[in-house]
This record gives structure tokens, C-alpha cells and sequence, in this order.
């Protein structure tokens, strides 16, 4: 992006340092170029804190970016995030008892047709044995 356009802008924010150190030394990140900042630590509470350096973050109401009737201003970033968040979770959600859904209908099926076996097998062994004691006992009365 640094080399596509000249009046861009980055600041980079990454919670390992030793990735900052690869990046620049692999890939040909610049250490000075003054249209880049890289600062280490964690991109949430740089995206949360309007002083990424306070550890306060937006937790602290002294610290929070305020209109002037002293109301909190919306964070664009956090609302979209959050809204995101929710849409996914749910989504997630719905999916996951969908298929549990269909899992419990297929195992249903599933039970239904081994009770009709073991009826038939059941009803095949009781004819089938009494077709035999049938048998032995007209072989006994010819006998």
C-alpha cells in the first residue's frame, strides 16, 4: 500500500512484537518511513481508547470521548464490531440447531426402522418355530 500511494497513511498495530520484527525483516517492511507507525500491542484497545498508551482504555469515564453535553460519542469501529459479533454468533447459532435438528429426525428414522426389523425378526423366529414344533408333533402321531 506504501508503495501505491504516496499520501497514505498506516498505523499498524500488532500484539507480538517478534512478528513486527519479521515483517521488517522478511518482508520489507520500512523501519523509516514517516507514513508508517508500528506500535506493539493489542489492536482492541488501540481500536477502544482514544490514547492507545492509557491502559485506562474507554473503561475510564474521565478518559472516554465525550460531545459537548458530556454524552459518550459513538465508536464506529466498536458498533460495527459488536454488530458484526452478534450477526455471526446468531447465525452460528441457528446453524448449529438446524443441524441438530436434522440429526435428531435422522436418528429417529433410524430407530423406527431397527423396531420394524427386530418385529420382523421376532415374528420370523416365532413362525418360524412353531412351524417346526408342527412338524415334530406330526411326526410323532405317524410314528
Amino acid at each position: 500500500m506504501l508503495q501505491d500511494f504516496d499520501d497514505v497513511q498506516l498505523h499498524a498495530v500488532e500484539i507480538d512484537p517478534v512478528v513486527a520484527e519479521v515483517a521488517h525483516d522478511w518482508f520489507e517492511l520500512p523501519r523509516d518511513d514517516p507514513r508508517l507507525e508500528v506500535s506493539v500491542g493489542d489492536g482492541r484497545r488501540f481500536l477502544a481508547a482514544d490514547d492507545p498508551e492509557n491502559p485506562a482504555g474507554t473503561s475510564d469515564e474521565a478518559a472516554a470521548l465525550t460531545d459537548e453535553e458530556g454524552n459518550p460519542v459513538s465508536n464506529q469501529a466498536r458498533n460495527t464490531w459488536v454488530t458484526e459479533t452478534s450477526l455471526s454468533t446468531a447465525l452460528n447459532l441457528s446453524y448449529m440447531a438446524e443441524q441438530l435438528a436434522l440429526f435428531g429426525i435422522v436418528v429417529g428414522i433410524a430407530l423406527i426402522l431397527t423396531g420394524i426389523g427386530f418385529l420382523v425378526l421376532a415374528l420370523g423366529g416365532a413362525l418360524r418355530h412353531s412351524e417346526a414344533q408342527a412338524a415334530s408333533v406330526e411326526k410323532a402321531a405317524i410314528a
